[in-house]
């Protein structure tokens, strides 16, 4: 069978990126992947689809023409991809955040090294209410990341 090429993320302004996290943040598609949308909902995939069926379902949307030489691959992808943008994303959120707030797995433990704030800020993102510290360490991130916002929404 043909292999796939390289995924071109990056081309026309990360198009394929941003799709990717529409459609990961779909409450179908999220819970399957990532688990409760919310503290009130058990934390339980009860849908009986398997990630692997959901990789290669958002692969066919974002990635139609790899999705028609392999699907399993194309998901494949996907899965990397998404847990890129995960740890990406984890990686600049302790950055907001000092203790324990779901963002981070048993294995992003903080270092003695690093230096955080105790900045809380909204999935919306910064308000009128936030500091002036937090904000430019939101815009700071965000130049970085661009698709921090989407994400911390998710």
């Amino acid at each position: 069978k043909p292999s796939l090429s390289e995924i071109p993320w990056g081309k026309n302004d990360h198009a394929r990126v941003w799709k990717l996290i529409d459609k990961i943040s779909k409450p179908a598609n999220y819970k399957v992947l990532f688990g409760k949308l919310n503290r009130n909902e058990v934390s339980k995939n009860t849908s009986g689809e398997t990630k692997a069926s959901v990789y290669k379902r958002v692969g066919a949307v974002v990635l139609p023409e790899f999705h028609m030489i392999d699907p399993t691959t194309t998901g494949d992808r996907v899965k990397a991809k998404i847990e890129i943008l995960t740890k990406t994303y984890k990686h600049h959120a302790k950055k907001l955040h000092t203790t324990g707030s779901g963002i981070r797995g048993e294995d992003d433990s903080l270092s003695d090294d690093d230096e955080f704030c105790e900045f809380y800020i909204k999935a919306h993102g910064p308000d009128e209410n936030t500091t002036e510290e937090a904000l430019n360490l939101w815009e700071q991130i965000k130049k970085v990341f661009p698709f921090f916002l989407d994400l911390h929404r998710i």
